[in-house]
């Protein structure tokens, strides 16, 4: 199973270890993370907000560890097709792109940009507890 998790489940698996996204995060490999340099170049970028360092306690080691940790585990897609289906929000089309030319099963995203579309392309996107349900439930 490919799956392409959107930047808000990776942030959220940072901040709370116990919630469900990093249950994902954290899951059995049973399945292959999906990224691409452009997922990975916003991951950075927002957790490197002052808003968020400050209010979570992250300094730039944890971040820049939690970074190298999030490259070793997924395969890095270079995206060379573009994607626009979600005008509200330009930088949602990434996430798409990345699963498309990825093939990927899932997304796995907290974005209602995205969640709202239920799925692209075939392409299912859920939030974290529902795929957190399906991988419990595939076993």
């Amino acid at each position: 199973m490919r799956v392409v998790i959107d930047t808000n489940v990776w942030v959220s698996a940072l901040i709370n270890p116990n919630g469900t996204p990093a249950k994902i995060i954290h899951y059995p490999a049973t399945f292959e993370v999906l990224t691409s340099p452009a997922i990975l170049g916003e991951l950075e970028r927002v957790l490197h907000y002052d808003r968020i360092k400050k209010r979570y306690h992250l300094t730039d080691a944890v971040i820049n560890a939690y970074l190298d940790a999030v490259r070793l585990d997924s395969l890095r897609i270079d995206v060379t097709q573009q994607v626009n289906a979600v005008a509200r929000d330009p930088d949602d089309n990434m996430v798409l792109a990345c699963a498309v030319q990825g093939k990927a099963d899932y997304v796995v995203s907290g974005d209602p940009h995205l969640v709202d579309m239920v799925n692209y392309q075939g392409i299912p996107i859920l939030i974290p507890g529902v795929f957190l349900a399906e991988l419990e439930r595939q076993g």
